[in-house]
């Protein structure tokens, strides 16, 4: 069973439970109904609104004085990886932080002290090259030579756990030659690893290969010979919305296929003869970064790309072709080490160069989206020392940069810094949408969404019926009328019949009703809880969405954003489940929790609770991301981390790290039950 909603399909697929609900905003039940199912859910987003932080007071570019990591933060940074409370987890080739022991990977408060509580020991062994932050806290990092256990035995890859201890459930190894330089999770928690190694935990795999969560060698994907090895390595590696990898580095063929430095491969490791570099970099390529239209930047050291002179920057298009629109004109006989794209589609440049466009910019910069230098972005005398190696944007907003260099526009940060950077906001949330059933009483389903932040944010709610019946709905409600309220219940709009008002302002957004009958309301809502409500004679499937207006096409940073949403009603089976989804846009991952909330509903005065909820999350391809049933069972420490645990054991929970793209959760009672439930996805800090 499928639904449309913006930017894709939700696909609900039943199973041997029965049906049930999923995320979102939605509402349905009778006008006299209004003040009870107002109460609960205006309570519930009452609890959710989220700080966040100002934008710092200086101007882009400039290092942020409350960062201080002294003056021994490490003598060289090649992997930062920012937790969702500021804290930064750092890899590099250094043996201690501001003068206490921390061989190669350590972890920095937000004000850039050492913290104390984290410490891996001797374990990393002094050189880490890739972190990456897991769903649940845990850090993967990998290297040259770690040693787990502190025995003798090498790896290029271990696990972590929150306070630095070897985690010794995952078990991968490289052998004592192996080196990891890249790590990219997949939604399905895999991890798609990449380095110059020749082999993982016995199996062959040249400089590239995908491991379960576990740590073992997934089978499955299977990339022939690879990438030719000695001296040649996978220095980098990103996953496309559609699953497909790209590899970065030094090799020049890959599975006996000539691949000059680039290369992407279909999820099941086998060469994407769809997209030809032709005779690709004309030396080593090093990071990348992804458009939203899908095109590809690519930095590294090289002058020309398939002959094109391109110095150390290139766009390719998504064949893999140069676009020749695209040149950012980097000093000659440079490279690029690192780069990051803000949610605004503007992207910083790290790594060694002196000139940009003919403008000094001394190893860091920022460009516009078509390659132009941002001049608004300016570091003053940039860093003082090698290079820059690492890029990272902190979610809040701001820069973190790693590398070689011991001063940043003359102020003294030895390897890593952060610097202002308003337009490095997180990925937001930009849709909403839920199916259901317009009835009356508590059955009704009922939802919010918050808006956070500062200034105003512009949506538009849609409330789609008749139109449902193209789609195989057999029972849609026929004539749907709709009401936006604020968080004091106030009613803000009504709309019955989306062409009697607004009709030319929802004609220019794209995203008119296609029946006549259908509602909308577009309206810019300051930050606070909002709760909108489908009503109609004689009930029906309806399907309720929200729209984030500023960010459908590319994104645009503003400071308010959605930032949590929520949705009540009875799980049903067939026709009558209430379906939702969300949609997540950007650069950046977003940390999510997502709760099923039925037991703890009858203190709230509702007479039939779903009594054992059961939360599975899609990914846009429809793969399960997770399922949960009773939040204690798993990731228990994280979720209370959150501060939004369940309040009865039997409730669901998944803490995920969601990286850009649609997503669908459904609530499921345990054994075939049915009931009232409340969904809710948060953005955690």
């Amino acid at each position: 069973m499928s639904f449309p909603f913006s930017g894709g399909l939700v696909t609900f697929r039943s199973d041997s439970i029965g049906n049930a609900v999923i995320i979102a905003f939605v509402m349905n039940f009778s006008r006299s109904s209004v003040s009870n199912t107002l109460a609960l859910l205006l309570l519930t987003v009452a609890c959710t609104a989220l700080s966040i932080p100002a934008a710092f007071a200086e101007s882009d570019g400039s290092p942020d004085p409350n960062f201080n990591p002294g003056t021994s933060a490490g003598s060289l940074t090649l992997a930062i990886a920012a937790q969702p409370d500021a804290k930064l987890i750092l890899g590099g080739n250094f043996n201690s932080v501001n003068g206490a022991p921390r061989a190669g990977l350590a972890r920095l408060n937000a004000n850039g002290s050492l913290d104390s509580t984290f410490n891996a020991g001797a374990v990393p062994n002094g050189f880490i090259v890739s972190v990456s932050l897991l769903p649940d806290g845990k850090i993967l990092a990998g290297g040259f030579a770690l040693r787990p256990g502190a025995t003798g035995a090498t790896t290029g890859i271990a696990r972590f756990n929150v306070d630095g201890s070897l985690d010794p459930a995952f078990n991968a190894a490289t052998g004592s030659s192996g080196q990891v330089y890249t790590i990219a999770q997949q939604s399905d928690g895999k991890l798609i690893i990449g380095g110059n190694f020749t082999g993982v935990n016995g199996t062959a795999r040249n400089c590239i290969a995908r491991l379960n969560a576990d740590g073992s060698i997934d089978a499955s994907f299977n990339p022939g010979t690879g990438a030719n090895v000695l001296p040649f390595s996978v220095y980098s590696v990103a996953i496309q919305g559609d699953g497909k990898i790209l590899l970065a580095g030094a090799f020049t063929t890959f599975n006996g296929t000539s691949r000059s430095h680039i290369a992407r491969l279909n999820p099941d490791g086998s060469l994407d003869s769809s997209f030809n570099p032709g005779s690709g970099a004309n030396g080593m390529t090093n990071c990348f970064a992804i458009q939203s239209d899908g095109k590809i930047l690519l930095g590294g050291d090289f002058a020309q790309v398939d002959g094109t002179a391109r110095a150390s920057l290139v766009r390719l298009n998504t064949d893999g072709s140069v676009d020749p629109t695209y040149d950012a004109r980097i000093s000659p006989g440079a490279f690029v080490n690192a780069l990051a794209r803000q949610a605004d589609g503007k992207v910083i440049v790290g790594g060694q160069f002196s000139t940009i466009a003919g403008v000094p910019r001394d190893g860091i910069a920022r460009l516009n989206v078509d390659g132009s230098l941002d001049a608004s972005f300016d570091p003053g005398s940039g860093v003082g020392g090698s290079a820059v190696y690492v890029t990272t944007l902190v979610p809040a907003g701001g820069l973190i940069a790693g590398g070689n260099f011991s001063t940043m526009n003359g102020v003294a940060h030895v390897g890593v810094a952060r610097l202002v950077d308003t337009g490095a906001v997180a990925s937001p949330l930009i849709n909403i949408a839920t199916r259901a059933r317009v009835d009356v009483g508590e059955n009704a389903v009922i939802g919010g969404f918050v808006v956070g932040g500062s200034g105003a944010k512009r949506v538009m709610v849609r409330a789609i019926g008749p139109s449902l019946a193209a789609a195989g709905v057999s029972a849609p409600l026929l004539d749907p009328i709709l009401t936006l309220f604020d968080s004091q219940a106030h009613i803000l709009a009504t709309n019955d019949s989306w062409q009697s008002t607004q009709s030319a302002e929802i004609i220019a957004t794209g995203l008119a009703p296609t029946d006549p009958r259908e509602s909308a309301i577009i309206a810019s809502l300051a930050p606070g809880g909002y709760t909108a409500i489908i009503t109609g004679g004689g009930g029906g499937v309806a399907l309720i969405e929200v729209y984030d207006l500023e960010n459908l096409s590319g994104i645009t940073a503003t400071p308010a954003r959605l930032i949590n949403l929520s949705t009540r009603a009875r799980v049903g089976l067939g026709e009558d489940v209430v379906i939702g989804g969300f949609a997540v846009r950007g650069s950046l991952p977003k940390r999510v929790l997502v709760r099923a909330i039925g037991p703890s509903l009858a203190g709230r005065g509702i007479l039939n609770p779903l009594s054992d909820p059961v939360l599975t999350l899609f990914d846009q391809r429809g793969i399960p991301i997770g399922s949960n049933d009773d939040w204690k069972t798993s990731q228990q420490a994280a979720i209370i981390a959150s501060g939004f645990p369940p309040s009865d054991d039997r409730e669901s929970a998944i803490l995920a790290l969601l990286p850009p793209g649609n997503y669908t959760a459904i609530i499921a009672g345990a054994g075939g039950a049915t009931g009232v439930a409340l969904i809710e996805a948060y953005e955690t800090p």
